[in-house]
């Protein structure tokens, strides 16, 4: 099965759009579209998870080691923050869209 990357897909909806004519004055714009085929995609991962359906490994996202910093919120309390922001997770009915967390030696966090 070949998937197709995000650029593909942005440049298919984009000729189906316009008949295969794609002027310079477009009024969709590529950034509109790469919102739309997340926003869209994020809607079907959660139907289909939200239906009680196994996660798809294909559906997966992971994240490269990013630096997280411990911090002592409440004393014996700590709270473990990053460099970088994180995506935003998908909100399931029924549980949480992170998997899993763990540091650089595949020990979960």
């Amino acid at each position: 099965m070949k998937l197709n990357t995000l650029s593909n897909i942005i440049d298919d909806i984009l000729l189906i759009a316009r008949n295969n004519s794609i002027s310079e004055s477009e009024h969709l714009s590529r950034y509109q579209i790469e919102m739309w085929v997340h926003q869209y995609r994020a809607l079907l991962i959660k139907q289909d998870i939200d239906k009680g359906r196994d996660i798809n490994p294909m559906y997966v996202q992971t994240i490269r080691c990013i630096h997280l910093e411990r911090k002592e919120c409440i004393p014996g309390h700590f709270v473990y923050v990053s460099d970088i922001t994180l995506p935003k997770l998908i909100d399931f009915h029924f549980r949480t869209g992170l998997i899993s967390v763990k540091d650089m030696y595949g020990n979960l966090i």
